[in-house]
C-alpha cells in the first residue's frame, strides 16, 4: 500500500470517528463485566471519556474496547449515501461525489446515534509496530 492511502486510512478510520465523538457524548460512560481476554480475570469498572486504551491490572496486557457490531455503521452510510445520490436522480461523477459526500455525512451521524447504543468488547490491542514473524 503507498504512503497516502495508509495516511487517508488512518486519519478516516470509523476507531477515529468513535474515539472522538463516543467520549464527548458520554463523559461518565462507564464499562463493567467485561472478561480480559488475555488472562479471564473480571476487569474493573473504567471511564471511557478517557480513550479507548487500557492495561489489565492483572496480567499488564495492552487492552482496548470496542463496538461488539461496529461493521454497521460503515454499512449504513454507504447504503444511505447510494440511496441518498439514487433519490436526487444524480448521475456520472455526480452521483460519486454526492454517494460519497452523503456516505462522509450519515457515517459520522451513525457515530453519534448508533454506536454508543452498541454493547462494548474487549479485545487485546495490536502491536503499532509490524515485525516480519520470524521464528528465531
Amino acid at each position: 500500500m503507498t504512503e497516502s492511502y495508509q495516511q487517508f486510512r488512518r486519519y478516516f478510520s470509523l476507531n477515529r470517528i468513535q474515539a472522538v465523538i463516543v467520549p464527548a457524548m458520554r463523559k461518565a460512560w462507564l464499562a463493567s463485566g467485561l472478561l480480559c481476554p488475555a488472562c479471564q480475570n473480571p476487569f474493573p469498572p473504567v471511564d471511557l471519556s478517557a480513550g479507548f486504551r487500557l492495561r489489565c491490572p492483572a496480567c499488564e496486557a495492552d487492552l482496548i474496547i470496542g463496538f461488539s457490531h461496529d461493521w454497521l455503521c460503515p454499512l449504513i452510510s454507504v447504503t444511505g449515501g447510494l440511496i441518498a445520490a439514487y433519490a436526487q436522480r444524480l448521475d456520472g461523477c455526480q452521483f460519486v461525489i454526492g454517494a460519497s459526500i452523503y456516505s462522509i455525512i450519515f457515517l459520522v451521524v451513525c457515530a453519534c446515534v448508533l454506536l454508543p447504543r452498541l454493547p462494548v468488547k474487549m479485545q487485546l490491542a495490536r502491536d503499532p509496530v509490524q515485525g516480519l514473524r520470524i521464528p528465531k
